[in-house]
């Protein structure tokens, strides 16, 4: 572990100084691209400074669009100091009554990858064309709409490019702040709009129909972040058979502040027979990212406040920003989540914690109040690489380092009183391709879940109920089950609740012996509140293990592997919660027995005379027959009588009175009814000839 230690921080160190250019900055910054024949629209110019203190913020600089436009190019620049970062998106004019410029109207956002870019009525850039490097990938094509915006019609009036104040360079450092430019040029040219973009969004199916834990990736990154690996070979990589791909049953695609590519999904499934392709985002904030699965709205990820230029083109002086926001927490854009459709999960919650310039806002930076842990249904417990450093050749046998973090985060969240499940995700950008030491292939790691069917509704279902657990080396980990029983009481497996004098809490591992994918010596643990209280070595590829449960706690599982002296974890479960409780006597149940019943009264009745009957009930019992009910039925009369509470040992009379309808020899029914002190219900019906 020592040496290990000893490579993280040589490779931090390394990554930090390429990261940080050395030096003072330049004193302006210069616009990318060249000239376009096919912008005819006057350029709108911005620029101005941004300053330490403004760190956070969200700047809203407002541009014309005229009527008859096709598309527009947008280009931006800053000096770079410091790792200076100034993230872009772009909205489309107001609807529907908004007055802020907000996620209905989102184009697209591509933080900072691009920084010269279109927007057109025409769709994409083919595969080709996108290719294979950095530099083709984020490069601007005229009259093509460019990753991670939206493309289709431009409507005229108000847009607006937005800045993310990711990182300014403390005033230490760059007391004047740091220059930025933006330029916007629309056009009407025909060639923006001569192949008008035709969306393929996905269409809710059932992969499988059968009931069981299926595989999948929960964080997969695909091209609508421009410099992302082209979505057909992240699904060819994650969907595909080992050695060549991962095994997966499903994955959720999600890019950064952007939902663009849940319109290109439907062009893809039906290529992956048996497979899921979920939609999601991850919404990046600068103290923490998350994932929005499954949920019909774009979740805001403007946590700071959000200002607006007030001043027109040219320089954009502070005092003509004005604030049309304030800061919000995450839990409020939770809510968008969850109130369509949706569900939570926090990714990579401890990463690069100490050394934050090496990944801008990637851990967890949120109190436990503004979080609201009740409102987030899972936890990535393991993001990328389970071994460091990963995709290396020769592969390393130490652990991720963190890891650790990253678990004891999850189990504060649950010692919160929170029900969320255990997720693991390989957060892959490159279809598999990046072999930096964080950097993991699609489906390494992976999330079993335990659902009903695999489809999009279902597997958000089985999530939300925490029937998880992750797999941080991928799909080909042991598989797992855990059931937790008591007699009389319903099973149940993780996310589950029990309540009982004591569980039995029984755990199968398959292939976790000589079959295991990765060799070592594997070893099962139970967990009560995050903290192993039993343990067992795994024997066989079919190891089963009991233990009895006597105290109320949240019980899990690990597993894991040590192939030298680091234990490297396969497995890690969403907890049964498990209240110890002794079930409450049973009350004895006390019986009103009706041992007779006796009528008299006239054999024959007259039509329209009034005939009285004497119903004579015995209660034999050892508990009083309160209310006490008669129904008499027969041919032409019918009467209810109630004989109100007849003690044990006593009788009592009740008379009924009858007025048939035409004369006759009399047939009636009576049935008795009564409901005693424990609550048991006594019948009895007579049949009397007269």
């Amino acid at each position: 572990m020592t040496n290990l230690r000893a490579f993280l921080l040589a490779t931090m160190t390394a990554i930090a100084a390429l990261a940080i250019p050395a030096g003072a900055a330049s004193a302006d910054c210069s616009l990318p691209g060249g000239s376009d024949a096919t912008l005819n629209g006057t350029p709108q110019n911005f620029n101005g400074t941004f300053t330490a203190d403004q760190k956070g913020d969200f700047v809203q600089l407002p541009f014309n669009v005229d009527p008859g436009s096709t598309g527009m190019r947008i280009r931006y620049c800053y000096e770079t100091n410091n790792s200076t970062t100034l993230d872009m998106g772009v909205y489309e004019p107001l609807t529907g009554g908004d007055t802020e410029w907000g996620m209905k109207e989102s184009r697209g956002w591509s933080g900072s990858a691009v920084k010269n870019l279109g927007i057109a009525v025409n769709g994409f850039s083919d595969a080709a064309t996108y290719g294979s490097s950095n530099a083709t990938r984020k490069a601007y094509v005229s009259g093509k709409t460019t990753r991670a915006f939206r493309p289709g019609p431009i409507p005229a009036g108000a847009w607006a490019v937005e800045l993310g104040l990711g990182w300014i360079p403390p005033v230490t450092d760059d007391p004047d702040g740091i220059i930025w430019k933006v330029e916007v040029t629309t056009t009407t040219d025909p060639s923006w709009s001569d192949q008008p973009y035709s969306p393929d969004p996905y269409v809710p199916n059932v992969a499988n129909a059968a009931a069981g834990w299926y595989d999948g990736d929960l964080h997969v990154h695909g091209e609508e972040e421009p410099g992302n690996a082209l979505m057909s070979q992240t699904f060819g990589v994650g969907f595909g058979n080992p050695p060549a791909g991962n095994g997966l049953d499903f994955m959720t695609l999600v890019d950064h502040n952007n939902n663009v590519a849940r319109g290109e999904i439907g062009r893809y499934d039906q290529s992956y027979p048996g497979k899921l392709i979920l939609q999601g985002t991850e919404v990046t904030t600068y103290n923490g990212h998350w994932n929005s699965q499954d949920s019909t709205q774009l979740a805001d990820f403007r946590s700071g406040p959000i200002l607006k230029n007030t001043g027109g083109t040219g320089e954009v002086l502070t005092g003509e920003l004005s604030q049309v926001r304030g800061p919000v927490d995450p839990s409020t854009a939770f809510d968008t989540t969850r109130s369509n459709g949706g569900w939570v999960q926090i990714n990579h919650p401890t990463i690069f914690q100490s050394a934050p310039s090496l990944c801008r806002g990637c851990f967890w930076n949120y109190t436990d109040q503004q979080t609201d842990y009740s409102k987030v249904d899972a936890i990535e417990v393991s993001t990328g690489t389970a071994n460091f450093p990963g995709n290396q050749n020769p592969p390393s046998v130490g652990a991720n380092p963190f890891l650790a973090g990253a678990i004891a985060f999850y189990e504060h969240a649950l010692s919160t009183g929170a029900h969320v499940a255990a997720v693991a995700s390989s957060d892959d950008h490159q279809g598999g391709d990046a072999v930096g030491v964080q950097d993991s292939q699609v489906g390494r790691g992976a999330t079993a879940v335990y659902a009903t069917e695999l489809s999009q509704s279902v597997i958000t279902e089985a999530v939300k109920a925490d029937h998880t657990y992750a797999k941080p080396f991928g799909a080909d980990a042991p598989d797992v089950t855990m059931t937790a029983s008591s007699p009389g009481k319903p099973s149940a497996i993780p996310g589950d609740s029990l309540t009982a004098p004591s569980a039995q809490i029984a755990v199968n591992v398959k292939n976790a012996g000589a079959g295991a994918a990765r060799p070592g010596s594997y070893l099962l643990e139970i967990l009560k509140d995050g903290i192993a209280v039993d343990s067992a070595a795994i024997t066989s590829d079919d190891f089963s293990h009991t233990y009895t449960a006597a105290e109320t706690g949240r019980y899990s599982f690990e597993v894991s592997r040590t192939p030298g002296t680091d234990k490297l974890v396969e497995a890690y479960s969403s907890p049964v919660w498990f209240t110890q409780a002794d079930d409450p006597p049973v009350p004895p149940v006390l019986k009103a027995k009706i041992s007779k019943v006796s009528v008299s009264g006239p054999a024959k009745m007259k039509k329209g005379k009034k005939s009285v009957y004497k119903v004579k009930i015995i209660n034999s019992g050892d508990a009083s027959a309160t209310g006490v009910k008669l129904k008499v039925s027969g041919k032409g009369v019918s009467a209810k009588s109630s004989a109100g509470t007849v003690a044990a040992g006593k009788s009592k009379v009740v008379k009924i009175r009858l007025k048939p309808k035409k004369p006759g020899k009399v047939k009636l029914t009576f049935k008795v009814t009564s409901s005693n002190a424990g609550g048991k219900t006594v019948k009895k019906t007579i049949k009397v000839r007269k």
